[in-house]
């Protein structure tokens, strides 16, 4: 995990963490520690490890976690803006 409990314990409290890159790269149980101890003001996580959570996972019902379904990149241009990136990667 690259975001430990070392890394967490140095944020700026209150801070509003948001992960959308990759689950893995997040210690959970740091984070869950860090929201406890009022380190970490609120989680925002698109990505999860594993994912899905298991049932009666406690990120689920931490009060100060929103979870969102992995979708973060999907809008209602997704096919556009995809299309729109391969081709200006092609001409490259």
């Amino acid at each position: 995990h690259i975001i430990d409990r070392k890394v967490l314990a140095s944020a700026k409290p209150g801070l509003h963490l948001i992960n959308i890159a990759r689950g893995g790269l997040l210690d959970q149980q740091a984070l869950l520690h860090a929201l406890d101890n009022g380190q970490i003001g609120l989680a925002s996580l698109d990505v999860t490890e594993p994912e899905p959570l298991p049932e009666g996972h406690p990120l689920y019902s931490h009060p100060r976690v929103r979870l969102s379904p992995h979708t973060s990149a999907i809008s209602t241009n997704s096919k556009e803006e995809i299309a729109d990136t391969f081709l200006a990667n092609l001409e490259r």
